[in-house]
């Protein structure tokens, strides 16, 4: 492995919900963010495609913390960073009709476009979390995205047992290319797995082939935020004599056609059993979650309150746009229970979603009555299954 050059395209996903804490903000932004960009402006060599949300790109505007984005598009300049589309507000795109799919790529778009100016030309597009349906994938397709990055537990296993990185796959019946990304390199990474470049190489000959690239993909806040330390490792990895960093859609360039695959629904959070048992999104939607059952039930109420109010009125735009800050994804996460909990996180979201419902002019009496007591259900049954002290496993 010594005098083999690794093909190594790292994909990172930086995002805070809508909901976030302006001082946790700006502790993660200085933790991680600004640690990422120094690594790549004191390593040139050192190549990252970057998925930055509508939502995180507008707080850190609001926040004072546009120096980051300068520097973000001074790296796009000089062709360390390129972007990748997704959904402004980090919503689970698989649950949501494909109306609402398209508008919150849009509303990325046009965020993204206003802040990073010529330097924002994605041709690849990352779902939340992942989170992979062929509704998405059609949706993803008409936006004008070229490819799209997917869990390895999408890849379908009837052609093979894992993804050959060796070619390019395309997607059956749609003019989109997929990359899957390596997920036992891109956990053990972001777990603390490997503290080191060696670790990291070790890793490598074992999980891939010669001739095969390798393509991790990881939230941006594991360096220095989630697993402090972690950056430096990062940086050493790419300052290795056997890492050749390359974007993703450079890879487009470098390796040949592969078979068309119909990808599986899943998600990055998906574990090996839940695949099995057909939960494809287990950490937003778990089967058997009481809480997840009624957020989701309250997230439709508060989409059809939305759709029935005729555009022409007064008060649309406004719970327009409720609506868009409302379906963010954390509020499932932390409901997971798995064991994850933050009472605050799941408690914001209901309320969110419930004064839609009751703020709607589209509303009938009856779904503002089930909209309340579908807020209050979650709330009770949060507190009596798992109290108000916040749970995190990293």
């Amino acid at each position: 492995m010594a005098d083999q050059k690794i093909t190594w395209a790292n994909f990172l996903h930086i995002y805070q919900p809508p909901t976030q804490f302006p001082v946790m903000l700006r502790q993660i932004a200085e933790q991680s963010y600004f640690e990422l960009t120094a690594l790549l402006r004191t390593n040139p060599k050192a190549k990252i495609t970057l998925n930055i949300n509508g939502s995180l790109t507008e707080q850190l505007e609001t926040q004072g913390l546009g120096l980051l984005l300068e520097q973000i598009k001074e790296l796009a300049d000089r062709g360390q960073i390129e972007f990748t589309g997704s959904a402004k507000y980090h919503p689970i795109l698989p649950k949501l009709p494909k109306e609402e799919i398209k508008r919150q790529i849009e509303l990325n778009t046009e965020t993204n476009r206003k802040f990073f100016g010529n330097f924002w030309k994605p041709q690849g597009f990352f779902p939340p979390e992942m989170a992979y349906s062929q509704d998405v994938a059609e949706v993803v397709t008409q936006s004008g995205f070229k490819w799209m990055i997917l869990s390895e537990y999408g890849f379908p296993p009837d052609i093979s047992t894992r993804p050959d990185n060796s070619v390019i796959y395309s997607h059956k019946g749609l003019p989109l290319k997929l990359f899957f990304r390596d997920h036992q390199t891109s956990i053990d990474l972001a777990f603390g797995k490997i503290w080191s470049a060696t670790d990291f190489m070790t890793m490598v000959e074992r999980e891939t082939q010669p001739g095969q690239y390798l393509l991790t993909a990881m939230d941006g806040e594991t360096f220095g935020h989630h697993r402090p330390g972690l950056e430096k490792v990062l940086a050493e990895i790419y300052a290795h004599p056997a890492t050749d960093s390359k974007l993703v859609s450079e890879l487009l360039d470098i390796y040949p056609k592969g078979p068309e695959v119909e990808p599986l629904p899943s998600s990055w959070g998906l574990e090996e059993e839940d695949l099995k048992r057909g939960y494809p999104y287990p950490r937003w939607d778990y089967p058997g979650n009481s809480i997840h059952s009624r957020q989701w039930e309250l997230v439709n109420l508060a989409i059809k309150s939305v759709w029935a109010i005729a555009k022409t009125d007064p008060g649309y735009q406004a719970m327009r746009e409720k609506l868009d800050r409302a379906l963010h994804s954390d509020q499932f996460w932390w409901a997971g229970g798995r064991p994850n909990w933050h009472f605050r996180m799941v408690e914001m979201g209901g309320r969110m979603l419930k004064d839609i419902v009751q703020e709607s002019p589209g509303a009938s009496p009856e779904d503002k009555n089930q909209a309340l007591n579908l807020y209050r259900e979650i709330v009770d049954l949060g507190m009596k299954l798992h109290g108000d002290r916040v749970i995190e496993i990293k």
